[in-house]
């Protein structure tokens, strides 16, 4: 699997990523300059209009237009996971994929902030759709962690779909879906009853708003046990004191459970001879 990862370090965030695809696909290490505006950048699947780069170095397979990971001249560091959904990817027409989201996130970002800005209003105009893989045709949906040295955003995504939660001091995303209700900021397509409400996770989320399903309900509440009604032998030291049973006699320990020295059937029929 996948992992990327940051955590705090003092004034400073540590950030790393592993990236376990294919053994016989090729990836690199390269430093990319700054560079003014063109009149269009192409992605992998997409030209879009280009707003110009800042500098970053950046890793990526050496068929892939876009980038694994990545960290900026601004200190911006990003990542992504392939993760699934109950969207499918292979509905949708070739697009964004994660890694160009990467790379310009890299290339237009001055800050934690506006790289999440960047990847998410990107996201919503194009969506994603498009194979990742070299060998076999496998779109997927990414996930994203992204660092700088003051804060941090995690971005799951599902099509066009989109939610996040502040990194914190620290956090780690791999291929799998992560956040259920500690998401902070989302798409406009949720629903503003999904967000309220807030069900049990953002898949759940997605199933809701795709078939139009009502949220899983609430788990019920917990019924307190009914307790059967037992009855007692008592001595004949017994007291009752209110709920409480105790005896005067001296008391004696037997394993784990402590009885009167006369507990037992024969002064119980000491106590019916008395």
């Amino acid at each position: 699997m996948c992992d990327t990862l940051c955590v705090r370090t003092g004034d400073a965030m540590l950030f790393a990523k592993n990236s376990d695809r294919h053994p016989a696909e090729a990836q690199i290490v390269e430093w990319h300059d700054a560079r003014p505006a063109v009149r269009a950048l192409r992605t992998q699947y997409l030209e879009i209009p280009d707003l110009g780069a800042s500098a970053y170095l950046g890793s990526r397979p050496t068929w892939l237009r876009g980038a694994e990971h990545g960290v900026n001249e601004h200190h911006v560091a990003i990542g992504n996971e392939k993760i699934f959904t109950v969207d499918s990817p292979r509905d949708l027409p070739p697009a964004l994929l994660g890694m160009d989201l990467v790379r310009l996130g890299l290339e237009r970002a001055r800050c934690a902030d506006d790289a999440l800005d960047v990847i998410t209003s990107l996201l919503t105009q194009y969506g994603q759709g498009g194979s990742g893989e070299p060998f076999t045709d496998e779109p997927y949906f990414s996930s994203f962690l992204i660092a700088d040295p003051e804060a941090g955003w995690v971005i799951e995504t599902s099509n066009r779909t989109w939610v996040a939660r502040p990194a914190g001091d620290g956090c780690a995303i791999s291929n799998r879906v992560s956040l259920r209700t500690d998401w902070t900021r989302s798409s406009p397509t949720l629903r503003p009853a999904l967000i309220s409400t807030r069900s049990d996770s953002f898949a759940c989320q997605r199933r809701s708003l795709i078939t139009g399903s009502p949220s899983p309900a609430q788990p019920r509440a917990a019924v307190p046990r009914r307790r059967r009604p037992t009855s007692r032998r008592h001595c004949a030291h017994t007291e009752v004191r209110g709920t409480t049973v105790a005896c005067r006699a001296r008391r004696v320990t037997t394993g784990r459970a402590s009885r009167c020295a006369c507990t037992g059937p024969s002064s119980t029929r000491r106590r019916q001879q008395e």
